[in-house]
């Protein structure tokens, strides 16, 4: 029964991080149009006078829905000139270790970025342009971004865990 539930837990966090980096990518490709667009527009002597603002949305979208999906695919910076010298089992404990300073920082990016989106909520703050974007829809995709990421920082400690279990 256990072994189930943590694969359905498993799949259903592996859709998660394939759907939020499908998300992101887009995020990017609607970026990408409409500074193209902008472009082109301009040469004309037009714009959009939306390019910017959505633009900065997207790519605030980009950044915080693929940090899980990066995570899980082992692409964020690593600079490895030290532990690459020690044994295999230190640097994973140290891995583990960089992995649960991550999860308190992520976790208390979590409360403080939705202590912010709430409170923009309630004040019922807007953007400053003549779009009047609720800003509140906008910033819901950090919070939503990190717990992603933290989920996938709690599945990254418990694989290693595992991982080094079996070897020992």
């Amino acid at each position: 029964m256990r072994k189930r539930l943590l694969s359905y837990v498993g799949r259903f966090g592996d859709w998660s991080l394939y759907a939020f980096a499908g998300l992101a990518a887009i995020f990017l490709f609607l970026m990408v149009v409409l500074v193209t667009v902008d472009v082109i527009l301009r040469e004309f002597g037009h714009t959009t006078g939306v390019a910017v603002e959505i633009s900065g949305y997207f790519l605030a979208g980009i950044l915080f829905m693929g940090f899980a999906y990066t995570l899980r695919k082992g692409r964020h910076i690593r600079i490895r000139a030290v532990t690459d010298r020690l044994p295999e089992r230190i640097r994973q404990w140290l891995y583990i270790g960089n992995l649960i300073i991550a999860l308190g920082l992520t976790v208390w990016f979590l409360w403080y970025i939705g202590q912010y989106v709430i409170g923009a909520y309630n004040l019922k703050s807007v953007s400053m342009t003549p779009l009047r974007v609720p800003l509140w829809t906008v910033q819901l995709m950090m919070p939503i971004g990190f717990s992603l990421f933290t989920a996938a920082v709690i599945a990254e400690i418990v694989k290693t865990v595992r991982l080094i279990q079996r070897r020992t």
